[in-house]
C-alpha cells in the first residue's frame, strides 16, 4: 500500500562550510551551558528551525560512483556483529539530502513478487551473491530519479517484495534534509516513514534475511551493509546515490508505529541500538583510502566500526561537510 505523502519541511539556504565552522566554534566556546540551552530553547520555539545545534555537526557526502568497491560506506556483517539484523524486527534509519539533478536515472520496480529496488540509486545495500544455491535473505533500499523511495526484501526461498513510496513533488529530492527509516517485522511487514509519515507499506515475505552466518559470497563485498553505493559493479542500470547522508541508526525494534514529530537531534544509543553512526569524523581523504567511520551504539558485541571507502582519485566520498539537519543560522 503507497501512501500519497506531502513532505513538510522548512526551506531555507544551508551555510557555507567557513560559516557552519564559525559557529560551532563559538558554541563549543561558550561559557557556561546554560547559555548553550537558552539559545537552544529560542531556536526550538522557531517554526523555521529544523532542529538546535549542540554541537559540530557534519555528513558524509557521496558521487554516486558505485563501482570499484569505492564512494561508500561499508559495516561489517560476518563474521557476525550485531548489525547483522534481519533475524528479527529492525528499524534502519538516516537523514539525507540531495537533489533530482544528482540523481537522475534511477526506476525501481515495486510490489509483490518484485525484488525491484535495486534499479534505484542505492542508499542501502545488504544483497548477497553466494557461491552456490538460490540468492536470498537480501534486503535494500534506493531512491528513484523522482524522490521516491523503494524498501525490498528477498528471503531465503526467493519471495520477495518491494514496497515504494508516493511522494509530493521531487520527494526526498528536493534539496532539503528528510529524515528516513525503514522498517520489517519478523512477520514479513514492510514499512517506509518520511519525516514522521508512514509513506509506503507492504506484506513481505516472512523469514530471516540476517546474513547468514559463516557463509562465503561470491564478492569481497558480500557480508557487508554498504551505504552509498550498489556493490556488484553491474553498471548504469544499477545507480548508486548521490547526496548527504547524515546520522545512521539500527535498530532491532520497530521504532515507529504512528505519526511523529522528526527526530530534532542526533541519535541518541538505547538497550535496542546495535548500531550509530555520527558521521562526524573529519579530515582530508585520500586516493583509495579507507578511513574509520564510528560506531556509538555501546551495543554487546561491538563496536561495530564501518570504513569509508574513498575513490582512486581522491574525489569521493567527502567526509567532514559541514552540512548537518542539525545546524541553526541564529548561532
Amino acid at each position: 500500500v503507497n501512501v500519497r505523502t506531502r513532505i513538510s519541511a522548512a526551506r531555507r539556504p544551508h551555510p557555507a562550510a567557513d560559516d557552519h565552522g564559525e559557529r560551532c566554534e563559538r558554541l563549543k566556546s561558550a561559557p557556561l551551558r546554560a547559555d548553550r540551552e537558552l539559545v537552544k530553547a529560542k531556536i526550538l520555539a522557531s517554526a523555521t528551525a529544523l532542529v538546535a545545534l549542540t554541537g559540530c555537526q557534519y555528513s558524509v557526502q557521496f558521487s554516486g560512483t558505485g563501482s570499484g568497491r569505492a564512494d561508500r560506506i561499508e559495516i561489517p556483517v560476518d563474521p557476525p556483529t550485531p548489525v547483522d539484523v534481519g533475524s528479527g524486527d529492525f528499524t534502519i534509519e538516516w537523514w539525507m539530502q540531495s537533489t533530482v539533478d544528482d540523481n537522475t536515472t534511477g526506476t525501481p520496480t515495486c510490489g509483490a513478487g518484485v525484488y525491484g529496488w535495486r534499479t534505484g540509486h542505492t542508499i542501502v545495500y545488504r544483497d548477497r551473491a553466494p557461491i552456490s544455491g538460490a540468492d536470498g535473505r537480501d534486503f535494500g533500499v534506493s531512491i528513484s530519479s523522482g524522490g521516491d523511495i523503494a524498501f525490498g526484501v528477498q528471503n531465503a526461498s526467493g519471495t520477495a517484495y518491494t514496497a515504494c513510496t508516493s511522494l509530493f513533488g521531487d520527494g526526498v529530492l528536493d534539496g532539503l534534509w528528510h529524515h528516513v527509516a525503514v522498517q520489517r517485522s519478523s512477520a514479513g511487514t514492510l514499512q517506509v516513514w518520511v519525516d514522521g509519515e508512514l509513506a509506503a507499506s507492504g506484506a513481505g515475505p516472512s523469514g530471516d534475511i540476517s546474513y547468514p552466518d559463516g557463509v562465503a559470497g561470491a564478492r569481497a563485498t558480500d557480508p557487508y551493509l554498504v551505504i552509498g553505493a550498489e556493490k556488484r559493479d553491474e553498471g548504469a542500470g544499477f545507480p548508486s546515490y548521490a547526496g548527504l547522508v547524515e546520522e545512521i541508526r539500527i535498530s532491532t525494534v520497530l521504532r515507529y508505529d504512528a505519526t511523529f514529530t522528526r527526530p530534532t537531534e542526533p541519535f541518541a544509543t538505547d538497550a535496542s541500538t546495535v548500531g550509530l553512526y555520527h558521521l562526524d569524523e573529519t579530515g582530508a581523504v585520500a586516493a583509495n583510502g579507507a578511513y574509520a567511520v564510528n560506531d556509538s551504539s555501546g551495543a554487546a558485541g561491538g563496536p561495530t566500526n564501518g570504513s569509508l571507502r574513498v575513490t582512486s582519485d581522491g574525489s569521493a566520498p567527502m567526509r567532514g561537510v559541514a552540512e548537518s539537519p542539525f545546524i541553526v543560522d541564529e548561532l
